[in-house]
């Protein structure tokens, strides 16, 4: 009566669960304050974003697929962690 579990079966991972939701700050051009707030959504497999926390309207998905996460310096007065997400495959 007992079953038996394939190698396969044991390893399975629970897909595309969610990490933490809350507001990102994008910046859109190189001009100092050219940035827009979006509410976020962090998967295991992706991060979208959205125009608000109704998550109806979403604007990007970017796949975490060879993504690197660097700390970027804030200026004199930054009060909130900055950090900057690349692809490693980018020349």
């Amino acid at each position: 009566a007992e079953k038996s579990v394939s190698a396969g079966e044991a390893k399975r991972t629970v897909t595309n669960q969610v990490i933490r939701k809350g507001f990102l700050r994008v910046h859109t051009g190189v001009k100092l304050f050219q940035a827009k707030d979006y509410f976020f959504v962090l998967s295991t497999d992706n991060l979208s974003w959205f125009t608000d926390s109704d998550e109806k309207d979403k604007k990007y998905m970017l796949p975490l697929e060879n993504l690197k996460i660097r700390d970027v310096e804030g200026g004199f007065m930054a009060k909130r962690p900055q950090f900057a997400i690349f692809n490693i495959d980018s020349k």
